[in-house]
């Protein structure tokens, strides 16, 4: 298919309608055809050659448009100049293609002396009609040369090949089924080529060329957005930086854009966040598009849809190649990597552009021959992207490596700090720069470094004044080396010519920042500035400045806490330090931080009644839900050897039940309240059961309780067929949790070997009172505050690959799949914790969410953990429903290596766990109240890890052994039990049967047993380049489950 052919045939045939309006001028396609016909038939009486470079200089863009297919049927080359361009870089263009032929206009004085041959449009147009016979045009033809910054100094002309342009506007129209109706804006530059989009679209279908007055404030959202709404547009094309003009107009409603179908966003990264407002107005009235591609393989090359809801992602897909393309995604050996994993993005196609001009060299080192002297050979463009495709088989651009910068010896990615600091709303755009301080600054000299490195971000402030509580934001969601020690306000970026932010302008405005330095104001402050002076050296500082904007360090960091600590009498966390990293904000901390008594639990008078606790209210509710469930049902199980004494265990459990006040608690309503009330004594009865089928007995010994009447634990012994007895005792989870299992069982081995028991001096009830006080104290308020903080944006729900992917959850159908590690696992996760003060609680969590990362291809997800809920050391020893869930939201960037990630989610989960007093019933409850679609839970998967582990109650008993044994209930579709061992860690997958398949969880386990061992071997590599591995990781899971996209 040739372009001039299609091209000419549709000025003919909508002659009558208006192809182009322009400063309240209609121009039809007649006219535009009749014009063009004339330059036509003026370069063919010169003589010109085919494929012959002319070059057009004029600022009218209906002559310009003219002149284009003038210049275009005649078979010749057009090449648009800018006349605005430094004569210098004018020249290089006008040597590059040794031009000859130049069409200028009235409308522009600019002209190239360099060129010889040079004709006016208006003495052209002033010859005749005449009949006109097109040369025969080719498919391979030369089209146009476009001209892109060369990373030399001298621009590089991309010469376009005529099949490949017809192509991809013919893909376009059909794809987005435009038709003559169309009104096209014309906001691109006639200097790129994305302005061939904007002209042809419309030319080929018999629409509307909408061009804008030419005014110097026209990009401003009142001009743009009035302009859109009276010229009845209906498509757009244009780069985000405009679209943010129009699209976040601050009186945007749904009144507007009436006519709008289609915005076409490419040349620049979208900002998921700024789409939300676009979509509260508009729902999916106005499609937008995501557009990829690369001028080199002609326009647009990928497409995706965007949706309202990718607003809440991290970033926008670039979708699916268009047709007749591949997009490959190719590691260093330019092999296909696995889906998730990182690679450098080509693009295949037979529409390419002719490569480079006069630039061999270039053309092949970025035209390469993949599987060369094979008949599947095929050219590919190396973009140098990175990209990945996810699992939907969507592909996903993470961004080009010149916006990676390493930090003190740590990898950053400044879009990911962008891109976090926009969701707190408190700027409109910004840039993060990475600044280094010379070494003979006096600064880096009083530093003692020599050398100092920071990040700065200029910020388009929402409104004015507002950069404190920015960096109060930063403190929240970003680790401490990803802060940015300065923030620049301005009231816009300077751009390119393309539209583009100009970066290295940008840097500029960095020392024209000047803010006022505050002096101390009390005694405090005097004391903390000579303490910063003595470890940064002297130089000005203001109480309002970040300690590592001065030059501080992790080093430097802990010295300062040393000597607050030596100055104050006051101990300042690591964690803490990070959210107070001005002497204003640490000179308020030491302030307050004087010594309290409201974590202190005391006795309570003896009562008929006492009320819940938030874990116990919580428990009652999914009780009353259904209370023939037995997923809250706690049983334990030992051997035992013969000699045991039954009668001892009997009266040993009696003891106990004297002992522990929640062994004899039962609940009831007061006051339309539920309550709980202490017993009096009551004797336990042992179950005698003789089994065929060991398994089966336990199973049928759980049952269901009876809260209100009890009692809420049950004891029996199982006599096996060879005569083995099995010690079993069940209690329901609102009056034990796992460390009271074990502390029972130790009081119970204490008491049957006639060892005395010291007593108790507090009891659950106590503790029950206390923390209904708790929930009235401003600590409680601040924890809250936390949590609710977590889920303000969207909620992530959990796409989990699986067979039963239509079925509902059940906790009645459940079963378990075990995983032992090998004993290499262990010395792997010390690696990750050498030098620094991570648990293996946060190794293994890290581990499991990275996982979950490669297994669902979402990168926010949300995992609830158990903590135990015993902040109180008094409380250690007491049985009760302590526990607490918490819902722990992460937010991975795969681009980070596991021990990076590890820092951050270690961070964030010391900082969760200290806000554990927060139940989850209260977070949903606090979620609900500022929704109107009901949440039933926060997470579809919990993680449990038990370093108290039942089996070394082993060491306090010859006895009494262990038994494992299969559950046959689920709390939730998926959950992992990391049991540590001595030299190993036991892992348990307990999963609902509604939801998955045995076989979906053998798959799962193993691919997560080989998946730890490639993480904790690379633990210095980036994610996305480790989890395609060598383990056919998700390819297998791919082969046997459905991802559910």
């Amino acid at each position: 298919m040739v372009f001039q052919e299609e091209l000419i045939k549709s000025l003919i045939r909508a002659k009558e309608n208006i192809a182009i309006e322009y400063n309240q001028h209609s121009i039809t396609y007649e006219q535009i055809l009749r014009t063009s016909n004339k330059i036509t038939k003026f370069l063919l009486d010169q003589g010109l050659s085919r494929e012959t470079f002319v070059g057009v200089l004029m600022d009218d863009k209906v002559d310009l448009i003219c002149s284009m297919i003038g210049i275009m049927n005649a078979r010749c080359v057009f090449v648009p100049i800018d006349s605005k361009l430094p004569k210098d870089r004018l020249d290089k263009i006008v040597e590059e293609m040794k031009l000859e032929y130049l069409i200028t206009s009235n409308t522009s004085n600019a002209t190239l002396e360099n060129v010889k041959n040079q004709y006016n449009l208006q003495h052209i147009l002033r010859n005749d009609d005449v009949d006109l016979e097109y040369p025969k045009f080719e498919k391979d033809d030369s089209l146009y040369v476009y001209f892109t910054s060369g990373s030399t100094g001298t621009p590089k002309g991309i010469i376009g090949k005529n099949c490949s342009l017809i192509q991809f506007l013919q893909w376009q129209i059909s794809e987005f089924e435009i038709n003559d109706t169309c009104r096209v804006s014309q906001l691109i530059s006639p200097y790129f080529d994305a302005f061939l989009r904007d002209v042809f679209i419309p030319l080929l279908t018999g629409g509307t060329v909408c061009i804008p007055f030419e005014e110097e404030d026209f990009f401003t959202p009142e001009k743009i957005t009035q302009w859109i709404d009276q010229n009845e547009i209906s498509m757009i094309h244009c780069v985000p930086s405009v679209f943010r003009i129009f699209g976040q107009h601050p009186r945007l409603g749904d009144h507007a854009f009436k006519n709008l179908k289609h915005i076409f966003l490419s040349g620049e990264k979208i900002i998921p966040t700024e789409l939300r407002k676009w979509y509260d107005c508009f729902g999916n009235t106005i499609q937008l598009v995501n557009f990829y591609g690369a001028t080199e393989t002609t326009m647009i090359r990928s497409f995706y849809r965007i949706r309202p809801e990718d607003s809440s992602k991290q970033r926008i897909p670039i979708g699916a190649p268009i047709a007749d393309t591949e997009i490959l995604i190719l590691d260093n050996e330019k092999k296909p990597v696995k889906a998730l994993m990182t690679g450098d993005l080509y693009i295949v196609t037979d529409y390419m552009s002719k490569g480079y001009l006069n630039n061999v060299s270039l053309t092949n080192e970025k035209f390469i021959a993949l599987n060369q002297d094979t008949d599947q050979e095929k050219i590919a463009f190396k973009t140098g992207d990175k990209g990945r495709v996810l699992p939907n088989n969507v592909i996903e651009l993470l961004g080009r490596e010149d916006r990676q910068v390493k930090l003190r010896g740590i990898r950053v990615e400044l879009d990911e700090i962008e891109n976090v600091l926009l969701k707190s709303n408190l700027i409109k755009n910004i840039v993060v720069v990475k600044k280094e301080e010379n070494p003979g600054s006096d600064k880096a000299q009083n530093n003692g470094a020599g050398f100092t490195e920071s990040l700065v971000a200029f910020v388009v402030e929402a409104e004015e004044g507002v950069s404190k509580k920015i960096d109060q934001y930063a403190q929240e969601y970003l680790p401490a080396y990803m802060l940015p020690s300065r923030y620049v306000a301005v009231k816009e970026f300077p751009l390119l010519s393309n539209g583009k932010i100009d970066l290295k302008k940008l840097e500029t405005l960095m020392d024209s920042d000047t803010s006022e330095v505050v002096r101390p104001r009390n005694d405090i402050e005097e004391k903390l500035l000579a303490i910063w002076e003595e470890i940064l050296g002297k130089q000005s500082i203001s109480v309002v400045d970040s300690f590592q904007r001065m030059g501080g360090n992790s080093l430097s960091i802990m010295r300062l806490i040393a000597k607050i600590y030596t100055e104050f009498k006051v101990r300042i966390s690591l964690s803490q330090l990070f959210k107070t990293l001005t002497i204003e904000s640490q000179a308020s901390f030491i302030q307050n931080a004087t010594k309290d008594n409201i974590f202190k639990i005391s006795k309570m008078e003896q009562k008929p009644f006492y009320p819940l606790s938030s874990s116990q209210k919580r428990m009652y509710f999914n009780y009353d839900l259904n209370r023939e469930d037995t997923s809250y049902n706690l049983p334990i199980v030992f051997q035992m050897e013969d000699n045991v004494d039954l009668s001892k265990v009997e009266s040993s459990f009696n003891k106990l039940i004297e002992r522990h006040e929640s062994l004899r608690t039962v609940f009831s309503f007061k006051n339309e309240n539920i309550v709980q009330e202490i017993k009096e004594t009551d004797k336990v009865k042992i179950a005698a059961i003789t089994s065929n089928n060991m398994d089966q007995s336990i199973q049928d010994f759980i049952k269901p309780f009876d809260l209100n009447h009890g009692p809420l634990y049950r004891l029996g012994v199982i006599t096996s067929n060879e005569n083995e007895r099995f010690l079993i005792f069940d209690i329901h989870h609102i009056i034990c949790d796992g460390i009271s299992q074990v502390n029972l069982f130790k009081d119970f081995l204490t008491l049957y070997y006639d060892q005395s028991l010291e007593k108790l001096t507090l009891q659950y009830s106590d503790y029950a009172e206390w923390e209904n006080e708790f929930i009235t104290n401003q600590e409680y308020i601040q924890q809250r505050e936390f949590w609710l903080k977590a889920f303000e944006k969207d909620i992530p729900r959990l796409e989990l690959p699986t067979s039963n992917d239509d079925e509902e959850f059940d906790t009645e159908g459940g079963s378990t799949s075990f995983a032992i590690a090998n004993s290499q696992l262990k010395p792997l996760i010390h690696n990750v914790k050498e030098g620094d003060k991570i648990t293996d609680f946060s190794v293994l969590y890290s581990l499991f969410v990275t996982f979950l990362v490669q297994l669902t291809g979402q990168e926010d997800i949300v995992v609830g953990i158990a903590s135990s809920g015993r902040i109180q050391e008094e409380v250690e020893q007491i049985v009760g429903m302590f526990s607490k869930t918490l819902p722990i939201r992460s937010k991975l960037d795969t681009k980070n290596t596991f021990r990076e990630i590890t820092k951050d989610i270690s961070a964030y989960l010391v900082e969760a766990t200290s806000k554990q007093t927060y139940d989850l019933s209260d977070i949903l409850m606090e979620l609900n109240k500022k929704t109107e679609n009901h949440i039933k839970h926060l997470f579809d998967v919990m993680f449990i890890y038990q370093n108290f582990d039942k089996k070394k109650l082993n060491d306090f008993a010859k006895d009494f052994t262990y038994f494992d044994f299969e559950n046959k209930t689920a709390k939730y579709p998926l959950s992992l039990f990391i049991n540590e061992e001595e030299n190993e860690y036991r892992f348990t997958f307990e999963y609902a049967s509604s939801v998955f398949t045995a076989s979906d969880i053998d798959i799962i386990a193993s691919q997560f047993r080989d998946f730890m061992t490639s993480i904790l071997e690379s633990v210095d590599t980036a994610i996305m380049d480790v989890i395609g591995g060598d383990h056919n990781t998700l390819e297998s899971v791919e082969d046997d489950l459905t991802f559910n996209f």
